[in-house]
Parts: C-alpha cells; structure tokens; sequence
C-alpha cells in the first residue's frame, strides 16, 4: 500500500509547481497513515487466532469423521457397501470444507499480532498431518469404490486412525481427557509399522496404516497448539 501511495504521490508532484514540497509532505501522510493501520491492527484486529484452535479441532473430528465412515465401508457386506459408501462422499465433502474453514482462519491468523495463548505455527503442523491423514482417505475411498479386496486390518487401523485424530480435537480443545490414553493414541500402532513395513498387498490396509501414523503425528503435534499460561 505504501508503495502504491508513494507512486501516485510521486505522479501528482510533477504537475505540482513546487513539486518536492508536494512529494515530501504526501510522503509524510502516507507514512502517518500506515503508523495508524498498524496501531489499529494491534488494537483492533479480527482475532482469528481465537477460533483457530477450534477450526482446527473442527477439521480433525470431521477427517475423524470420514475415516469412521471409511471403516463402516469395509466392514460392510458387498450389497450394503455402495451405500456406505455414499455416506463416505459425504463425510468426505464434509472434511474438505472443514479443510478450507481451517486453512482460511490460518492464513488470517498469521497476519494478526502474536499471542502467548496460541502457537500459531503448531497448528500448522497439525493441520498438514491431518491432510496427510484425509489424503490417504481420499486413495483409500477411490479403491473401495472399485471393489478393492480389503479386510479386518483396515478397519482396525481406520478404527486407530479415528482415535487418535478424536484425540487431537480434545487437546486442541483443552478439555479434559486421559494422559494414559493420550500416551498410548501418540505412538503409532504395531499393527500400522507392520502394515507398512511387511506389506500384504492390502492396499486400503496400507493408506490406512499410514493415515494412522500421519493422524498420531498429528496428535503429538497438537500439544504444542495451546500454550499454557
């Protein structure tokens, strides 16, 4: 903006007949003005930073959502899966906007003044954890729309995967929740480095297996969201 200003101002001098006079007193306003942006910035700003941890939680429960769905989809019988699967799409479309609420809040945020509540860049690790998570839901929908042959340790994983992505939200959320639990959901399952490592040729099993450690790096990665005063 300064530059724009300083521009016009330097446009305008040179049909002024004095025109130094004109450009330093019109560069005198355009930096008073910028002074008086940034003071109200700092005084006034949107506050985005307070709903961030909330959107971002948000995001995480709707992810959790879908790969809930996603787990209901393999479990299901072949007759009953297509419409699993719709509900899937749905809680898919869901996520996404979930995605886009708390990516919008973000970027709004890292133009507002600091705070000692929030850690801004926290959140931002989570939330590409957390879209590693749903791109793997994303995959692992495509294929059980083909018929893909999957079975019970996809769901499993789909089943950890919710869990520790639940988990997230409730930390970002500062509510109350279990140090036993949370210790446990912060490590990624033996069966998803199994899945990973010794691979079966279960390709659901497998973007399960590693939206599983992506939602766990997520979970450890929210703890440093919320800073405590």
């Amino acid at each position: 903006t300064a530059m724009v200003a300083t521009s016009v101002v330097l446009i305008q001098s040179l049909t002024y007949p004095n025109p130094e006079q004109l450009a330093f007193a019109r560069w005198i306003d355009v930096l008073i003005g910028c002074v008086v942006g940034t003071v109200f910035a700092f005084l006034i700003p949107l506050w985005k930073r307070e709903a961030l941890a909330a959107n971002s939680a948000s995001y995480a429960d709707l992810v959790a959502n879908w790969i809930h769905a996603i787990g209901d989809a393999i479990r299901a019988d072949p007759e009953e899966r297509p419409n699993k699967l719709a509900q899937v799409r749905m809680a898919g479309t869901r996520a996404r906007d979930g995605r886009q609420v708390a990516i919008t809040t973000f970027n709004t945020a890292m133009l507002e003044p600091p705070t000692d509540q929030l850690d801004t860049g926290a959140v931002g690790v989570v939330l590409s954890w957390i879209r590693r998570a749903s791109d793997a839901a994303i995959a692992a929908e495509t294929i059980l729309r083909h018929d893909w042959p999957t079975g019970a340790i996809a769901s499993e994983l789909a089943d950890a995967t919710e869990a520790d992505l639940r988990q997230a939200a409730v930390v970002m959320r500062s509510d109350d929740y279990s140090p036993e639990l949370d210790e446990q959901l912060s490590r990624p399952t033996a069966l998803a480095r199994k899945a990973i490592d010794q691979p079966t040729g279960d390709r659901v099993a497998a973007l399960m297996a590693r939206a599983e450690v992506s939602a766990s790096a997520a979970l450890r990665a929210s703890h440093q969201v919320v800073i405590e005063s």
